[in-house]
């Protein structure tokens, strides 16, 4: 595989560009670049740009002449691939792009796919389409194009590499090992950082501790799309690295941004870059031997030059960290808990990634002033709470939030199988992973952030809940099931209140399931459902008691301005059963039952849920990913 000829300078208009050594490319817009690539045949959009200069109208015809053996050729045709155990699994247009030409599944109105137990996919093909669709929100760039070049053809003519999920994480503890084990680099590391001896010992310490599955979660945050399923990110990676090969993985553009970003980390010249400045990895990389070191730019990075990047990048976002912690006086606290809040390190290093100084450093507001980043309120109520709290109600919550999901499967699971997905060794959990069913503003706040995540629409008016029933996005929830009823909502709504008894699919599902999962603990009684979806007009009539402008009935103040009901995710489960004289609470085994498995469920990330006091329920938004 030939290395990226193109080093990378800065342009007259301060952007970053690959020039080729000592000349001035032509000018090569992005009009032109797809104009020229759709004409070749094939389908291989990307086929005809070389290494060393653009080559757009090279002969395909002359590859077949090259004898190339079957591992060559076998991820540049239309293979049949098994899926294993990831068959049946719905997924979202992010996984079939990166997967191939997915289904799409006749139970969903949404676009939501199926994954079929044998899929025919040309990896090739598929690299090119991600490739050109970067191109098309990079429009002006040169770089772009460029690498989009080198990336797919190294690919097309390079051999795939095929190996496990298992056997990638070994490769990246390899690649990282040597770095963690020379006693030369920490001295550098704490020179370069300003470290004085104690902070330098707890960076080392820190640092070392960290290995491939905890960079493979990292990872898994940036390439793969579930917020929450951490099974069904590490299975994709699994299916990929097998077929397509380690090397479409490493080519994989960000889809996303109009930076030159591609790779299992999704860097940009944010995280490595080394030309006029130095950025992120690029940093701690000068600790290493000249000879050891990463390439400067982002377009240059190739197989374990990714993993060493990663390394260097969390080794200088927990220095930073460490240098936080000893100026806010909680370097101790830090010191005392990091062994046991390993996982919430790991979030730190791959929500950093998107924003150091708002999760990290803090964000100067001038004269003096400065907004704390993340991880210093972590820090400054002693870590108490997982990170994934602290960092609620901001832009960074989800990132932290899918690498607790990623980093709970590779730890909690055994060595993957040969279908992709890892069996767990036992019914124990890993201890250390707080969730809460406190009822906060940021929980309001994280359900809108979901909602968004999974493009639910708020229903505003009682029609449009209606018409989304009619065109399948919503169905009915049975008034009564064998463990569960719900109560008579609406009371006082003067129109036709048969809407207020729709859900979200995976809502019915949820309520079948839990209430029979729980059965054996209701003691004859039935889980009681008080409220599912509601229109933002009827959710205001809560809140006024006002029907088309007339007074109907008393104002309800514990009634949101801001509820996720009328995404139709939600449902709320009351503690008591039964109504008027019959009313009694649940019987307390009920309901501690209840609780853990609520509590179990917003650790998976498949729900947010919030025991509310005042009202005695249970408010749960839960996430399509619930299965």
């Amino acid at each position: 595989m030939e290395e990226n000829p193109f080093s990378e300078r800065t342009g007259s208009d301060g952007k970053h560009e690959d020039w080729n050594k000592g000349e001035t490319p032509t000018p090569f817009s992005r009009r032109r670049f797809l104009r020229t690539t759709s004409k070749i045949g094939g389908g291989m959009l990307l086929a005809g740009l070389a290494s060393n200069h653009l080559d757009i109208f090279k002969d395909d015809e002359a590859e077949t002449e090259l004898g190339i053996e079957e591992d060559f050729v076998e991820h540049t045709s239309l293979t049949e691939y098994s899926t294993g155990r990831l068959a049946g699994r719905n997924v979202n247009n992010d996984f079939r792009l990166l997967m191939g030409n997915l289904p799409t599944d006749p139970k969903f109105k949404d676009p939501i796919y199926i994954i079929p137990p044998r899929l025919r996919v040309n990896f090739s093909e598929q690299l090119d389409i991600l490739w050109n669709q970067k191109i098309e929100i990079s429009e002006g760039s040169r770089v772009v194009p460029e690498t989009a070049g080198a990336i797919t053809t190294e690919y097309r003519e390079g051999p795939a590499s095929r190996l496990s999920l298992e056997a990638y994480i070994e490769q990246i503890d390899q690649s990282i090992n040597g770095i963690k084990e020379s006693k030369d680099f920490w001295n550098n590391v704490a020179h370069i950082k300003g470290l004085n001896a104690r902070e330098a010992e707890l960076v080392e310490s820190i640092c070392r501790s960290f290995d491939g599955k905890d960079l493979m979660a990292y990872a898994l945050t940036e390439l793969m799309p579930s917020l929450s399923d951490g099974e069904l990110n590490a299975g994709v990676m699994d299916f990929l690295l097998k077929n397509a090969g380690k090397e479409y993985v490493e080519s994989i553009p960000a889809r996303y941004d109009d930076k030159t970003s591609f790779g299992p980390y999704q860097f940009t010249d944010n995280a490595v870059y080394h030309v006029e400045e130095r950025r992120g990895a690029s940093i701690t990389n000068m600790a290493l031997p000249s000879n050891q070191r990463i390439p400067g730019s982002v377009g240059k990075l190739r197989g374990d030059d990714h993993h060493k990047a990663a390394f260097l990048f969390a080794v200088d976002n927990i220095a930073n960290l460490v240098k936080m912690a000893s100026r806010i006086g909680k370097l101790d606290v830090l010191n005392q808990i990091w062994r046991s809040k390993h996982m919430e390190l790991i979030q730190i290093i791959a929500t950093a990634h998107h924003g150091p100084y708002a999760v990290i450093n803090g964000i100067p507001l001038g004269r003096g002033r400065r907004r704390a980043g993340i991880a210093e309120i972590w820090l400054a109520n002693d870590a108490k709470d997982d990170f994934v709290v602290s960092a609620r109600g901001t832009r960074y919550s989800d990132y932290a939030r899918k690498t607790r999901a990623n980093f709970i499967f590779l730890h909690e699971s055994a060595k993957p199988t040969s279908s992709g997905i890892n069996e767990p060794e036992s019914e124990e959990k890993t201890e250390g992973h707080p969730a809460s069913l406190d009822g906060t503003g940021s929980s309001k706040s994280h359900e809108m952030d979901l909602a968004r995540q999974y493009n639910l629409s708020l229903m505003r008016t009682d029609d449009s809940v209606r018409d989304m029933k009619k065109k399948g996005y919503l169905v009915d929830v049975p008034r009564t099931g064998r463990h569960y009823y719900l109560d008579e909502i609406g009371i006082g709504y003067p129109t036709n209140r048969n809407f207020l008894y729709t859900a979200r699919p995976w809502i019915k599902n949820f309520i079948e399931k839990e209430s029979r999962r729980i059965s054996s603990e209701l003691s004859g009684a039935k889980l009681k459902v008080t409220s599912l979806t509601r229109s933002q007009d009827y959710q205001n009539f809560l809140r006024t008691g006002k029907y088309k402008g007339k007074q109907v009935q008393p104002p309800n103040n514990n009634a949101s301005t801001d509820s996720a009901h009328p995404t139709g995710a939600v449902i709320d489960i009351s503690k008591y059963t039964g109504t008027g004289k019959s009313r009694k609470l649940l019987p307390e085994k009920a309901l501690k039952a209840l609780r853990e498995r609520l509590l179990e469920l917003e650790r998976m990330g498949v729900i947010e849920a919030t025991e509310e006091m005042n009202q005695a329920t249970f408010h749960i938004f839960v996430t399509p990913d619930y299965r």
